[in-house]
């Protein structure tokens, strides 16, 4: 097997480096057409389950879990 192909490839961002409001802005657009469909009927489910609890307390934790799981990735 070539292992030339797992040795990867060197980006130097300083040459595509922007830093515009606009361009935030767009690539945050993009991303949000990318991340609905994958987290919009989890969000759907949880909403429902916590809105048809008896327990509110459950409810909340339930959204708080939700919310901590989909926050995760952007600290790491």
């Amino acid at each position: 097997m070539d292992k030339s192909v797992f040795k990867g490839q060197k980006i130097n961002m300083l040459k595509h480096k922007n830093t515009s409001f606009i361009s935030a802005f767009l690539i945050g657009v993009l991303i949000s057409f990318i991340w609905i469909p994958c987290s919009g009927p989890v969000l759907a489910a949880v909403l429902t389950f916590a809105s048809t609890t008896s327990n509110v307390f459950k409810g909340a934790f339930m959204l708080f879990l939700y919310s901590l799981g989909i926050s995760i990735p952007f600290y790491f």
